[in-house]
């Protein structure tokens, strides 16, 4: 990471996570000067600590040209460098008729974006999960839709900005802005300043925070939650399981990251080999 402020770029990058980063990839791969300035680490909050699933299926149908894009991304970024990106397939399990039937309303929705998702009966889905004492008739599945590691994507990407270009600054906080003729001139950093042309906000839940400090009103929820994680153990579990009250999938090092609501092993159904 460097350590001396640029005294002019392009764009200004406010946020070091996944997005920030991703960002700057992009950007400097186009010849552009970017920066990123993390008032921390980079990926020190959510970023490293969300699921790490990459899918198209029950998504928005408004947002799956672009989950495909970034599908693709992803085999890409894993060819150059390992962000613990893998094919693992990723399934929304149903215990009723009415769940099953959302599941459909939704792969109904859409039809003719070649979004590859399906329904799986009763026998498909025990080929695909350990046994388990909850009753799953079914199952909203995606082969093609997978996961990464949380832990190493957001680094990783850097690396590659970097050597495309960009300067990521960490321990380097953007306090304000500086504006000249009613545009946005400079980021004003604890460091010092530095003149730029455009800025992106990607400080995910310190945004409204930093746009208030602004006079920008920017409504906002923050979310607390929490995550288990397990050392690793053989489940037979591969793939990327949602049971509408948990959320499950194992990670690259053969453990397993379940949502709050699976406080104990047994409530996420995962089953040890005798």
């Amino acid at each position: 990471m460097s350590s001396t402020l640029p005294a002019e770029i392009d764009v200004a990058i406010i946020g070091g996570g996944i997005i920030g980063i991703s960002t700057a990839l992009t950007l400097a791969r186009k010849g552009v000067r970017v920066a990123v300035f993390e008032k921390g680490t980079i990926a020190g909050e959510q970023s490293s600590r969300n699921w790490g699933w990459i899918r198209t299926v029950g998504r928005d149908p408004r947002e799956l040209p672009l989950s495909a894009i970034a599908n693709d991304m992803w085999v890409d970024i894993q060819a150059r460098i390992d962000v613990g990106y893998r094919r693992t397939g990723l399934a929304y399990l149903a215990e009723t008729d009415a769940e099953m039937a959302r599941h459909q309303a939704w792969l109904d929705s859409v039809k003719g974006t070649g979004t590859q998702g399906n329904l799986l009966g009763h026998n498909e889905l025990a080929h695909l999960i350990p046994p388990s004492n909850r009753p799953w008739i079914g199952a909203l599945y995606s082969a093609g839709d997978g996961v990464a590691e949380p832990a190493l994507a957001t680094a990783a990407i850097a690396r590659l900005a970097t050597e495309a270009g960009a300067t990521v600054f960490e321990q380097c906080a953007v306090r304000g802005l500086e504006t000249s003729a009613g545009r946005t001139s400079a980021v004003i950093t604890e460091r010092g300043l530095v003149k730029c042309a455009s800025v992106v906000l990607a400080s995910g839940a310190w945004s409204r925070l930093f746009c208030g400090n602004n006079a920008v009103d920017f409504p906002q929820l923050k979310v607390h939650a929490s995550v288990l994680r397990t050392e690793p153990l053989e489940t037979g579990l591969e793939m990327a399981i949602n049971g509408s009250d948990f959320t499950c999938r194992k990670r690259s090092d053969g453990g397993y990251a379940g949502d709050d609501l699976c406080v104990r092993m047994h409530e996420i159904e995962l089953r040890l080999n005798p």
